[in-house]
């Protein structure tokens, strides 16, 4: 099989797996959020982002280093090294990860007054040291199997988890439990597919569970881990700063509202066609920089041509959508979501720059951006929290995103001599600006199939126009559907 056509195999795959996962865990979002109601879902966003910020500190840049050799040795058939390297990254996972989930269990209070100025929630922090046990052991099975490159297997256990997840929260919420039935769901989800997933790994790579006594080359990995540790621990603080300023200035509803915005515009990374985490596999594989530019150059174009459009139509159809989806008492999500819709187009772009930069062992540069854009994004949390709420934590989000994007394309073009075509990037971005404008004058919709209207409409809108100034091609839609139509004939 070709390049190309595995490539665009695999993301079809993550993608149809993100799309019906995505769906699932949306849909579940709302009903919980509905159910519960802003302040007990303030807690349930609580003990989230509690498990999201420990969870940066079981990993210490092991995903990256799995994901990046697993790929390598496996596509070499070094099943000795392979095993070895699983070996001894377990260990480091288990130690991590006990390590601080004992430390939650025993300073709960402290945790919860100190860290997150939240004393009242401290009997959530050992729930929160539960999950994320249960989160690790998942995310590392889910991490081989991106490595092993078996994205099928991947995408069923996110749809199985996520399934799992949906039944399992109402259900315990109807049954009176609130929060903690909430909460509890998600672990039983992690458990039954954890099981699952191991009877998988031991019926179809079952040398993974062979003792090696290969000596692999602890030196080279330790270097790759510990800047592309650098990179994830300080990435992972990105993500959860805001949160836990939010926790710390702000309301327990506050938290929800938040958690909200993020959990919309996530959803909206299930429909861009180009996985990440596909990629960083791939660039893994290849050392010729030809190939490895120009899978990096596709995926740039491709990834423009969607996001933007799906960034500025969330923002512009926030109101709608809050409304319709979680009704009056979650209008203060409004001013966040506005700002946070574009943050995909960012986020997207430097994700895809940095595992170009993974994939050809280069993990000190991102390490080394992120480090230098983290105080600023700690001030700007800190200050516009203060002044507008929820809505300055997404202003200050995107704001280091955007820089930080513009960082990496600068090294990129100029230190690695990737050729970028600026127009592949404008063309979307001008088309989409134009598009806002235009249906920014039209009236406001509060019905389902208004909305639906509007947003089958502003897709038309774009794509024609798209056409017209050739942001799109024949010869583009012909790249994207050859492969795809060849796969579903086989």
């Amino acid at each position: 099989m070709g390049l190309r056509k595995e490539l665009i195999k695999s993301n079809i795959y993550i993608i149809a797996g993100r799309i019906i996962t995505g769906f699932i865990l949306l849909l579940l979002s709302i009903i919980i959020a509905r159910l519960l109601q802003p302040y007990q879902f303030g807690f349930y966003s609580f003990v989230l982002t509690v498990t999201a910020f420990f969870s940066i500190f079981t990993d210490f840049g092991l995903s990256n280093t799995l994901i990046r050799f697993t790929s390598n040795y496996f596509s070499k058939k070094q099943f000795d090294k392979l095993s070895k390297l699983i070996q001894v990254i377990i260990k480091y996972k288990i130690f991590l990860t006990i390590i601080f989930s004992i430390f939650m269990f025993l300073f709960p209070e402290q945790i919860a007054t100190y860290i997150f100025n939240k004393p009242e929630l401290s009997f959530m922090i050992p729930i929160s040291a539960i999950l994320l046990i249960a989160q690790v052991i998942f995310n590392f099975i889910n991490n081989l199997l991106s490595g092993l490159r078996d994205f099928k297997v991947l995408s069923i256990n996110r749809i199985v988890q996520a399934t799992l997840k949906f039944i399992f929260c109402i259900c315990l919420i109807f049954m009176g439990f609130n929060t903690i039935g909430a909460i509890s769901g998600i672990i039983l989800s992690f458990i039954i597919v954890i099981i699952f997933s191991i009877f998988i790994l031991w019926k179809k790579y079952n040398f993974l569970f062979k003792k090696s006594k290969f000596k692999i080359n602890k030196n080279i990995i330790k270097k790759f881990s510990f800047y592309s540790w650098i990179s994830t621990i300080i990435a992972s603080i990105y993500i959860t700063v805001d949160k836990i300023m939010i926790t710390n200035f702000l309301s327990v509803e506050s938290i929800g509202f938040y958690m909200i915005a993020w959990s919309l515009t996530y959803s909206m990374l299930n429909f861009i066609p180009i996985a990440n985490i596909v990629l960083f596999s791939y660039f893994s594989m290849h050392n010729t920089k030809k190939i490895l530019d120009k899978i990096y150059l596709k995926s740039i174009k491709y990834i423009s041509i969607i996001v933007f459009p799906l960034s500025v139509s969330l923002s512009l159809f926030s109101k709608p959508i809050i409304l319709i989806l979680y009704k009056e008492s979650y209008l203060s999500v409004i001013p966040a979501l506005q700002v946070l819709a574009f943050l995909p187009i960012p986020l997207m772009l430097s994700r895809l720059s940095n595992s170009y930069l993974l994939g050809i062992k280069r993990p000190d540069i991102g390490a080394k951006i992120i480090s230098l854009m983290l105080p600023l994004n700690i001030i700007l949390n800190y200050f516009l929290i203060n002044i507008y709420g929820v809505g300055g934590a997404a202003i200050s989000t995107l704001l280091v995103y955007l820089l930080q994007t513009l960082i990496f394309f600068y090294i990129l073009i100029y230190k690695h001599r990737v050729l970028f075509k600026m127009s592949d990037i404008l063309k979307p971005f001008i088309t989409s600006i134009i598009i806002f404008i235009i249906f920014s004058y039209l009236p406001d919709t509060r019905s389902c199939y208004g909305l639906i209207i509007y947003g089958i409409l502003f897709i038309l809108s774009y794509l024609l126009l798209l056409f017209i100034i050739k942001g799109i091609t024949k010869k583009d839609i012909i790249y994207i559907l050859n492969p795809i139509l060849s796969i579903i004939k086989k």
